[in-house]
C-alpha cells in the first residue's frame, strides 16, 4: 500500500515536470520568434491592454504582471515587456506618460528589475541587463517609481 502512494506521487510529480518543461518550451519558442520592433499583440489586443491600464490609472491603482499574462495569454519576460513597450510607445507619441510604472510584481508592488533597464531612465538608476531580474530596489529606484506613478495617475485622472 505504501508503494502505491509513492508511485502515485511520483506519477503526479512527473506529470508536473512534463507540464513545466512544455511551458518552458512554449516560452522559449515565443522568445525566439519575436524580433526587435515586431508586434507581440494585435492592434485590438493593444487597445484592450491600454484600456485596462488606463482604468487602473484612473483608479490610482496598479496592475500586476500576472494579471496581464493571464488575461492576454502572454509569457513572462521578453514577450510581456514587449507588449508593455508597445502600449507605452503609442502613449509617448501622443506626449503622454506610459504605463510601465504601474505594472508591478505581485510580491513587491513595484515594477520588476527589467523596468530599470530602459534607456529613458536617469543614469543614476538605470541598470544593465545583467541586473534585470533582480527584484531588490534601492531607495532611489523606489522614489523614482513612486514619482512616476503619481505622474501617471495625475495625467490619466481626467481621461
Amino acid at each position: 500500500m505504501g508503494s502505491q502512494s509513492i508511485q502515485r506521487g511520483f506519477r503526479k510529480q512527473r506529470a508536473d515536470t512534463k507540464t513545466t518543461r512544455k511551458s518552458l518550451f512554449f516560452r522559449k519558442e515565443h522568445k525566439l520568434k519575436i524580433q526587435r520592433g515586431q508586434r507581440v499583440l494585435s492592434p485590438e489586443q493593444l487597445k484592450r491592454v491600454r484600456s485596462d491600464l488606463m482604468a487602473a490609472a484612473r483608479k490610482r491603482s496598479v496592475v500586476t504582471y500576472g494579471k496581464l499574462m493571464k488575461r492576454y495569454h502572454l509569457s513572462r519576460g521578453h514577450v510581456l515587456s514587449r507588449a508593455i513597450e508597445e502600449v507605452d510607445s503609442a502613449e509617448n507619441k501622443q506626449r503622454m506618460p506610459g504605463f510601465a510604472a504601474i505594472v508591478v510584481r505581485a510580491d513587491t508592488g513595484f515594477p520588476g528589475g527589467g523596468y530599470f533597464c530602459d534607456d529613458g531612465l536617469p543614469p543614476t538608476i538605470r541598470r544593465s541587463r545583467v541586473r534585470s531580474s533582480d527584484p531588490r530596489l534601492s531607495a532611489e529606484e523606489i522614489r523614482h517609481v513612486k514619482q512616476s506613478q503619481q505622474k501617471i495617475w495625475a495625467c490619466y485622472r481626467d481621461q
